[in-house]
């Protein structure tokens, strides 16, 4: 599968704030208010809207006799391809069964390749409850970037308390990306990339990608320039302030550079301003406010409002002596490891 390359995030930005048009005149509150429960989610409820999740339960111990064999034995491991084969190891190699199972690679991105008509590829995870807590309980394995006219399968097996071995896979037509979600408990996992019988000359010397981890990864917009001026002119309130100003809009349903379904982790808006001086100057963003002077994330629960939505920025002030505020914003985000994200794994 081939990925397409995002936007640059400045070029990306340009558009999109060239095109916003601000309603600079509504005076009244925020609408898109973030304390509107029919906009919350879960990180559990967030990855079923994009991938079939499976349990525990659908691990079947109807697992392929070789896999069973690999698995079982832990002796005489490290058989590579006969020299006849056109064999060019990847740095991985040898993990062509459990006991030589390559670890460390939980969270990432790798390549490796199926070299010869005898390589499979065995990989080690240990989940643990912490990666549990932080993935809403969701294991991901995708395999991708399958070699043309090739057809490479993905299988997830456990050794179960009772000693069988169960598994779960993915099996698709050709090489189209295989992925497996699964709800799962702490323990130690085996992820195997095999090519599927009865192809032939089904390997390469060209890279596959696979991941094996958590369902979810983080990610940051960092810093951006709204292109918003808020001038709050020279004004003194006093007992009858704060004076509240129209609110601007920016928005960030479609923003390229955000991971579809990410969700925010944290939330800044920042003082940026004229240097005037105020009294009383408060920060707005879809109804949830900060004081003046506070870099801290907003006080917005995590993980539970999509970062690309439409977003209403406002300020609220008591004194002003020509203090003009032109606020950026960053979003700390969760997104979803998804075959449509992984580009963002990948860095293109």
């Amino acid at each position: 599968m081939k990925f397409h390359k995002i936007i640059s995030l400045v070029a990306a930005m340009q558009l999109l704030f060239s095109s916003n048009v601000f309603a600079a005149e509504n005076n009244d509150k925020s609408d898109l208010a973030f304390k509107n429960d029919s906009l919350k989610t879960t990180i559990e409820d967030n990855i079923k809207k994009q991938v079939d999740v499976l349990n525990m339960d659908d691990f079947s111990t109807n697992v392929q006799s070789k896999l069973k064999d690999k698995l079982n034995k832990f002796s005489n491991l490290k058989t590579l391809a006969s020299a006849t084969d056109p064999y060019t190891p990847d740095k991985y190699e040898p993990n062509n069964n459990s006991g030589v199972a390559t670890s460390g690679i939980k969270n990432q991105v790798i390549q490796a390749n199926l070299n010869s008509a005898t390589d499979e590829d065995w990989y080690k995870i240990d989940i643990t409850q912490s990666d549990l807590d932080a993935n809403g309980g969701v294991a991901a394995a995708l395999l991708t970037n399958i070699p043309n006219n090739c057809d490479y399968d993905l299988y997830i097996l456990q050794i179960l308390p009772n000693g069988q071995i169960a598994g779960l896979q993915s099996v698709q037509t050709g090489n189209a990306p295989e992925a497996i979600y699964f709800n799962c408990k702490p323990g130690t996992y085996y992820a195997v990339v095999d090519a599927k019988t009865g192809v032939e000359n089904n390997f390469s010397q060209q890279n596959y990608s696979f991941y094996f981890g958590g369902a979810y990864k983080s990610g940051t917009t960092g810093y951006m320039n709204l292109g918003m001026k808020f001038n709050f002119g020279n004004k003194n309130y006093g007992s009858n302030g704060p004076w509240l100003s129209p609110y601007q809009e920016i928005d960030l349903s479609n923003a390229s550079f955000i991971p579809n379904q990410a969700l925010i982790s944290k939330l800044y808006i920042s003082d940026d301003s004229n240097g005037a001086y105020w009294i009383g100057f408060y920060k707005l963003v879809n109804g949830i406010e900060q004081m003046g002077g506070f870099q801290s994330p907003l006080p917005l629960p995590a993980n539970q409002y999509a970062a690309k939505e439409l977003y209403q920025v406002q300020g609220k002030i008591t004194r002003s002596d020509g203090f003009i505020w032109q606020p950026q914003m960053k979003i700390d985000y969760l997104y979803p490891v998804t075959l449509d994200n992984l580009h963002f794994l990948l860095g293109q």
